[in-house]
């Protein structure tokens, strides 16, 4: 029972735990440096008046060189970051403690203050990791590089090992290698965020390189030139683990890049460029294009970020490229020698090409007949199997027009046949010779006071129909007029349902008058009107009938 259980007991006894509120996890900061000093720093901030700040592109190298050169005079450096920034404060944070090697030792809202730490010996120096490094990973972890962060930072550095060791030897020489060739094919972007290796900046590349040319293709004997799904899936798959090579973020000139693309083809199969953000009048679909009617390549994916390239089946590294266009090259000089010799007459031919001799002498004439000729041969045969193509054509538009016109005459003739079992259902009255008449004062009178009346009954598609008549009998028990809106346009149409009603109810029609909502029918009950027995005929259409006899009136239309 709830009163046996603990909490229940203790809900009453008013002793009921408050909820533990979430202790936050202490900063980098907060672990290395001592109480006293980070006390110390976080007073200076009141004091701090200047700030830098942070705009939407994020942690760029300018904002990285104005927080050093901020460094040079001051302790802490405070900044303010846009609102596009601000939306993952923590990254910001990890980020600028990465690139600067200071520590942040305060952080509120969209601003945070960062400590450039006690043994600041100013900017550090771009280095790369020696090849030599990756043969003896352990040896360059044991030696710790001098750090311009606080000396407290240095109990980091086992934890730093550790993670190290952790480190495949494969994808460290992945990364050194690939950082390599990319340093063969151009500068580096230099405000690059994401994971090593820094790529490639396309937009520092030539636009128009005047010795670029499309790479020779040429695809091997008996292989598919398209990729199965099979092999597009295990592509994409592996790219989308790999770090971009290039970066661009214009739509045109792009012949540098895609020489540097060809030439990273020859180690690897796989090319991805990223797009830069925040820039504007980027379009991913005229890059893509671009690049593929530069290097003939196969377009496995384009994001919003990045796009991915795929070389192709038929493509050639360099030196056999080359070697197949100075063979091809070869070929048709010695047609063109050939040619030559076969010019010349019998008598002048020299030993060396005899066999010319024995092949029948064709002029130039001769050749340009023979390729007239086959030209007309192609041209009738294109024209037959045109002719033959519009007359199956023709016989496959008439037959689907048979089939539909004779399913829209079905369609009529059973509609027909259930409008006619409707109708049948449907006996309207005569009308009567011996009715009430009223004079034009009475008629303008009613007039008036009818058009001002609000209350009305709506006639719609189902037309005159039982339950209209019974309404009309049920609206002259409390008053003498009743006002009907009906909206057609057809003016016989009106007239004659108009006249309907009136027989149909045994009133007077005092008038049709047009009005915004269509066509307003005025119904005088009479001076001797008696309610009938019954006030829905039996000789006119059910509500339900109405709308079926409307149906199939569509249908046969």
């Amino acid at each position: 029972f709830p009163w046996e259980m603990e909490d229940f007991s203790k809900a009453l006894s008013g002793e009921e735990e408050q909820p533990q509120r979430r202790v936050r996890p202490p900063s980098l900061a907060e672990l290395v440096l001592p109480d006293a000093e980070l006390r110390r720093l976080r007073t200076m901030i009141i004091h701090t008046k200047e700030r830098i700040k942070v705009k939407k592109l994020g942690i760029t190298r300018n904002v990285v060189q104005a927080i050093h050169q901020k460094w040079r005079t001051s302790e802490i450096v405070k900044l303010k970051c846009d609102q596009e920034v601000a939306m993952n404060m923590r990254k910001v944070h990890e980020e600028l403690e990465k690139r600067t090697g200071g520590l942040v030792i305060w952080r509120a809202g969209t601003a945070l203050v960062i400590y450039r730490g006690k043994d600041y010996a100013g900017p550090p120096k771009e280095r790369w990791i020696p090849t030599e490094s990756v043969s003896k990973p352990k040896e360059s972890v044991e030696k710790p590089e001098k750090s311009h962060v606080s000396g407290e930072l240095l109990g980091i550095d086992t934890q730093f090992k550790e993670f190290v060791n952790h480190i495949p030897f494969i994808e460290a020489e992945y990364e050194m290698q690939m950082d390599r060739l990319l340093a063969e094919l151009g500068p580096r972007y230099a405000d690059w965020k994401g994971d090593r290796p820094v790529p490639v900046d396309g937009d520092k590349l030539p636009a128009i390189d005047h010795n670029f040319k499309s790479p020779y293709r040429l695809l091997p004997y008996g292989m598919e030139p398209k990729l199965s799904d099979k092999e597009f899936t295990n592509l994409v798959r592996l790219a989308r683990q790999m770090p971009p090579q290039f970066v661009i973020s214009r739509n045109k000139g792009l012949q540098g890049l895609a020489k540097a693309m060809v030439k990273l083809w020859e180690k690897t199969e796989i090319t991805k460029v990223a797009i830069k953000q925040s820039v504007q009048s980027t379009d991913n679909a005229k890059m893509a294009d671009e690049l593929k009617r530069l290097t003939g390549c196969v377009l496995l994916g384009r994001e919003k970020t990045h796009m991915i390239f795929y070389r192709g089946k038929d493509f050639l590294p360099a030196p056999i490229a080359a070697a197949f266009e100075e063979r091809e090259a070869m070929s048709f000089a010695n047609k063109d020698v050939e040619d030559k010799a076969r010019m010349l007459p019998t008598g002048k031919v020299t030993e060396k090409i005899v066999h010319v001799e024995q092949r029948p002498q064709e002029t130039e004439a001769d050749i340009k007949l023979k390729e007239w000729i086959k030209n007309q041969e192609e041209e009738k045969r294109r024209a037959i199997v045109m002719k033959a193509a519009r007359a199956a054509r023709a016989r496959r538009i008439e037959r689907r027009l048979d089939i539909v016109s004779s399913f829209a005459i079905r369609k009529k003739e059973k509609a027909e046949e259930a409008l006619s079992k409707v109708e049948k259902l449907m006996k309207p009255r005569e009308p009567s010779e011996d009715r009430e008449t009223i004079t034009e004062e009475e008629r303008y009178t009613l007039q008036r006071v009818g058009l001002k009346m609000k209350a009305f009954l709506l006639l719609g598609r189902r037309g005159v129909y039982s339950g209209i008549i019974e309404n009309m009998h049920l609206h002259w028990k409390y008053r003498e007029l009743v006002k009907v809106v009906y909206k057609g346009k057809d003016r016989m149409d009106i007239e004659d349902t108009a006249k309907m009603i009136e027989c149909e109810s045994g009133g007077i029609l005092i008038g049709i008058y047009p009005v915004s909502k269509g066509q307003v029918f005025l119904y005088y009950r009479g001076k001797n009107y008696r309610r009938p027995e019954e006030l829905r005929p039996h000789n006119l259409l059910t509500k339900r009938k109405a709308l079926a006899r409307y149906t199939e009136t569509q249908r046969r239309e």
